[in-house]
């Protein structure tokens, strides 16, 4: 697949508001099941990405998810209730959420780039 394809196609997978769609299931029907979901698209995409060497993808994309859920949440009205996301406010927790993707999407790429050394 050539370079351009696979970033249209990375950054469209990190347009869709994961982290917005989580919180959002979390405060309205009290299910964290989202964010198990946000887990394995995220750890999906950035595999898709390592496969594909295009690693500087995951920080654009990041950024990506990040402002697509924050002005999903800024015009939602989950500003106002702010009290259900402690300790965090709802934007604390998007920040909060998307720093700990990438944490977790970078030890996805060290512990594939390992398997792959070694094959």
């Amino acid at each position: 697949m050539n370079s351009k394809m696979v970033k249209k196609i990375s950054l469209l997978g990190y347009l869709f508001p994961y982290i917005f769609l989580s919180m959002y299931a979390d405060f309205t029907f009290g299910s964290m099941m989202m964010y198990l979901f946000m887990l394995i698209a995220f750890v999906f995409l950035s595999l898709f990405i390592t496969k594909n060497d295009q690693r500087e993808l995951i920080v654009k994309g990041n950024i990506v998810s990040y402002c697509s859920s924050a002005l999903l949440i800024l015009t939602s009205g989950m500003l106002e209730n702010q009290w259900y996301f402690k300790p965090f406010s709802a934007m604390g927790l998007l920040f909060f959420v998307t720093t700990m993707m990438v944490f977790i999407q970078l030890m996805c790429i060290k512990l594939y780039s390992k398997k792959r050394v070694h094959q």
